[in-house]
């Protein structure tokens, strides 16, 4: 969780002096608020951001059903930023400088500068989808929500995305037994 707080804090503060300073920070925005997979961020339509409710509709997904996912007010900005980026395609994350829409290459390469600049040795950004996971099931989200949240069919596959710290643990234990 360490590394995850020192990486939200990297994109808060990462530049928006460029459309490729906007279109990295985005990226990195949506990775590290959704839980989604890579291969549905890529996907994001314009259309389907809701503003308003802070929520994406995701129609292009692992199990083909569209799932809704949400972004923090933080993320709002940047979003609208990459929203008024002129291009003609419909997907938000569109590379201006290849003409293309995003992929797999484009997020290596963000998560190569970030592993570098914050001397992370291994970040890929199926960990954000776990990190994310993880963080709300120790906020006390309970599992079928993040079921739900995570597109999955099963609680099985939930569960397996459950890395619960030690502290975590310890501190629900003494939280409950010392209430004896």
């Amino acid at each position: 969780m360490n590394n995850y707080i020192r990486i939200r804090k990297y994109i808060s503060d990462y530049p928006e002096t460029t459309v490729n300073g906007i279109y990295h920070k985005c990226f990195l925005s949506l990775l590290a608020d959704t839980g989604a997979r890579i291969s549905e961020i890529m996907y994001i339509e314009k259309a389907n951001v809701n503003f308003n409710n802070c929520e994406i509709l995701l129609t292009q997904t692992k199990t083909k059903e569209d799932r809704i996912v949400y972004f923090t007010e933080t993320s709002k900005p940047i979003l609208k930023k990459m929203i008024q980026v002129k291009n003609d395609s419909k997907y938000l994350l569109y590379n201006i400088d290849k003409n293309r829409v995003s992929n797999y290459d484009d997020i290596r390469y963000i998560l190569k500068q970030v592993k570098r600049q914050l001397n992370i040795k291994k970040l890929h950004p199926h960990m954000f989808r776990h990190t994310v996971a993880t963080y709300l099931i120790e906020s006390q989200m309970d599992l079928p929500s993040l079921m739900i949240l995570l597109g999955h069919k099963n609680m099985e596959t939930t569960k397996r995305y459950l890395h619960v710290s030690k502290k975590h643990v310890k501190k629900g234990y003494s939280d409950n037994m010392n209430k004896l």
